[in-house]
């Protein structure tokens, strides 16, 4: 692992224990899906900015160096990257506390609501913040397996990660978890 994915390591490390510190005291329930603060925002803000700066190291890692169409936000540029070398996100499925996220399928919500707060757009009343925060960690999540699928050290794959892998579909198409042993997936279950 080089400086540049320790330091995104770190960032997201931190990102996750706010969001651990989160959930202590909002439960995971889609009825709180809607709940915002200076604390989700933050989290939002942190992981996703945290996403844009991953760019170069994606496209150090896949040796592609194509520009974001205009029309493009950040997210889509990055699952559009990886999902034309092969790497497909969406079949990346995280669960946290027994709730099945698929942070690429609909990665237009966390984007809007990161952009929504960094903009400081004052239309944000439809916007799922709790949800967008969640899945932005999520989201960075995947990109940091991505990242760091070469170590070969595990490091996301000890008993504090909040985050577990959804092994089932998962296809060759997610070949850079194949070097992930078996009994480590499954270590919450």
């Amino acid at each position: 692992m080089n400086l540049d994915q320790l330091k995104s390591y770190h960032d997201y490390r931190s990102v996750e224990h706010d969001l651990g510190i989160l959930l202590r005291f909002i439960d995971l329930s889609e009825n709180h899906y809607c709940t915002n603060s200076g604390e989700i925002r933050k989290i939002i803000l942190a992981s996703c900015s945290a996403i844009e700066s991953c760019i170069p190291l994606i496209q150090k890692e896949l040796d592609v160096y194509e520009n974001k169409k205009s029309d493009e936000s950040i997210a889509d540029f990055i699952y559009r990257i990886l999902n034309d070398q092969g790497y497909h996100l969406e079949n990346l499925q995280p669960i946290l506390h027994y709730y099945q996220f698929n942070p690429w399928k609909e990665r237009k919500t966390w984007w809007k609501a990161y952009n929504t707060i960094k903009h400081a757009d004052k239309n944000d009343n439809n916007i799922l913040f709790f949800k967008a925060a969640i899945e932005s960690v999520l989201a960075f999540f995947a990109i940091m397996v991505f990242l760091t699928r070469k170590s070969g050290i595990g490091i996301f794959w000890h008993q504090h990660d909040l985050v577990k892998i959804n092994e089932k579909g998962l296809g060759r198409s997610i070949n850079y978890l194949a070097q992930i042993p078996p009994s480590l997936i499954k270590i919450f279950e």
